[in-house]
């Protein structure tokens, strides 16, 4: 039927058809055949299951107007979306992940407004879906809802809503905070940092290491280390985004201080961050072999060096002059 793109009329003929067949109830066959062809719906069909319940009177249930809802963003029928949408919220049969479906379909659309409507509409469900929802999912329409955000320069108005709304955590911070940097955009950086501040939202390892890695100036990029130090959150994020503001002020103290918190068995990409740091970086010196062959001795052993050509050939380099000396 779905492959010959049957028109909606004959669609609830079947539909029909199919329900005076069975003898089982119709809202559970309806919801089991939403649920079936999920990954196949298109607008046609979710509007003739629409229909065959109108004309057999049958109430919605969250499950039937989840799958109806997720049907239409599917298909990108976004006006009827928000139409059945309507009809759900009136009905007071909106869910968590109906309230996740309704975000979403407004960042398909790029309608920030909308989307910030829901947020404060549906701050409740939202609540419990970020809290209480082992799928990754949520958390991803947050990160989308605050990309959106970034690009209608509207951030500002974000965390204050979620702020409102008691969606302002830690991990929302540090989404933004790493959205401004992934940006490069240092102004909105520096103003979610002291509305985090403000607030009194603690910072997480990442946020730190966004903060690093936006710093203006070499004394902000120490500052915003040395607060992830004390906070016990050294990362391997944050060695990176400490050793690439080091390398671009130059400056030593930085780079000693990220040498000082190197693990005993760092990541492949932090140890060849902490190499360049030494061979071509702020701590470049006449004594680089040997401090290269000690921070290997000490720190490297085991670690994959050849997943970065330049640094594996430092070292092959540097086995070489060993066997020749």
């Amino acid at each position: 039927m779905l492959h010959r793109s049957a028109e909606r009329e004959e669609m609830v003929k079947e539909i029909e058809h199919q329900l005076q067949a069975s003898t089982g109830d119709t809202m559970t066959l309806l919801t089991v055949a939403l649920e079936l062809l999920s990954k196949v719906t298109n607008a046609e069909l979710v509007a003739a299951v629409r229909s065959v319940v109108k004309t057999r009177g049958l109430p919605l249930t969250p499950r039937i107007g989840e799958l109806l809802l997720r049907g239409y963003l599917t298909s990108q029928a976004f006006s009827e979306f928000n139409e059945l949408f309507a009809q759900v919220d009136h009905e007071g049969l909106v869910t968590s992940s109906i309230a996740l479906l309704a975000l979403r379909a407004s960042l398909k659309t790029g309608d920030f407004d909308a989307a910030l409507g829901y947020v404060r509409r549906l701050a409740v469900q939202l609540r419990t879906s970020l809290r209480d929802s082992p799928s990754a999912a949520p958390r991803s329409i947050m990160q989308q809802l605050i990309a959106l955000a970034a690009q209608k320069a509207s951030l500002p108005a974000l965390m204050q809503e979620l702020q409102t709304c008691e969606l302002c955590t830690a991990w929302t911070i540090e989404a933004v905070l790493v959205e401004c940097a992934r940006r490069g955009d240092t102004k909105s950086l520096k103003e979610a940092a002291e509305f985090a501040q403000e607030h009194q939202i603690e910072r997480t390892g990442s946020a730190h290491s966004a903060l690093l890695q936006g710093s203006g100036t070499a004394e902000e990029a120490a500052s915003h280390f040395a607060a992830a130090v004390d906070q016990g959150v050294v990362s391997s994020e944050l060695l990176l985004a400490a050793a690439g503001a080091a390398t671009l002020y130059d400056d030593v103290k930085l780079a000693q201080s990220a040498f000082q918190h190197l693990p005993t068995k760092p990541t492949p990409e932090v140890a060849a961050a902490m190499i360049r740091l030494v061979s071509e970086g702020p701590l470049r010196s006449n004594d680089t072999d040997k401090v290269l062959m000690d921070l290997y001795e000490k720190h490297l052993h085991g670690v994959n060096l050849l997943l970065d050509t330049q640094t594996g050939q430092l070292f092959a380099d540097l086995a070489l002059k060993q066997q020749r000396a």
